[in-house]
């Protein structure tokens, strides 16, 4: 079974936005970046919200919960 593709890869895709350039507009690493688009790692509260306002809203909290911990 192929892994859920993150929502914040996916709109990081449509919007063109590089993974070090998202990064840097959150205030994080870029491995933070890809660790939490490959379900690695969960992001803090703080970071969420960052990233629910750098994309305008598009990305909810909801979005960094994995289906594996949402049925926890």
């Amino acid at each position: 079974m192929e892994p859920i593709s993150h929502p914040l890869t996916r709109f990081r895709e449509l919007a063109g936005i590089s993974v070090a350039d998202f990064a840097k507009q959150v205030g994080t690493t870029r491995q933070s970046i890809f660790r939490i688009e490959k379900w690695e790692q969960t992001p803090s509260l703080g970071l969420v919200s960052k990233m629910c306002a750098a994309t305008n809203g598009t990305l909810k909290a909801s979005d960094f919960i994995s289906a594996h911990e949402a049925a926890a």
